[in-house]
């Protein structure tokens, strides 16, 4: 895997994450934790497994 792929993965991975939390955070001061928080979260969360998956399946390469 090239160095410039791995960094753009890794950012993806971080990225996501990151700003799920913050999603979830402002979430939860808003007392808004119920069953929409996860229509704004799954596009995150599956951004984020991709990246997983392609940063533990370029390393076997």
């Amino acid at each position: 895997m090239s160095r410039t792929r791995f960094i753009f993965l890794l950012g993806l991975v971080i990225g996501s994450a990151g700003i799920s939390i913050w999603v979830v955070y402002l979430a939860a001061r808003a007392n808004a934790l119920d069953g929409s928080l996860f229509r704004p979260l799954l596009p995150l969360l599956l951004l984020g497994s991709l990246g997983i998956r392609l940063l533990l399946n370029g390393r076997k390469e």
